[in-house]
């Protein structure tokens, strides 16, 4: 019998939403993270997008940041946080 994976990979260290402020008239804040690692039962799980980057510059607003990791069976698992950015007056 052929056995088929079907688990996606479990995601560690996952960041929160994290609520910076910024002056107004600023045009953004530089935001860091620790980034998310992906396991997989089965063996090896890639990182196969990621929307932002630590130490990226984030605009006012909410911005979703969105990893995704891939095993070698296609199985996919998401990590998503926002980063919220807003002026103080």
């Amino acid at each position: 019998m052929i056995s088929v994976d079907t688990t996606p990979p479990v995601i560690q260290f996952c960041p929160s939403d994290t609520a910076e402020t910024i002056e107004i008239g600023t045009s953004g804040i530089q935001v860091f993270w620790n980034e998310p690692l992906a396991f997989d039962t089965t063996g090896h799980s890639t990182l196969v997008n990621a929307t932002h980057n630590s130490g990226e510059m984030f605009t006012v607003g909410s911005n979703l940041v969105r990893y995704t990791f891939q095993d070698e069976s296609n199985n996919v698992a998401t990590c998503e946080f926002n980063i919220v950015v807003s002026e103080c007056e």
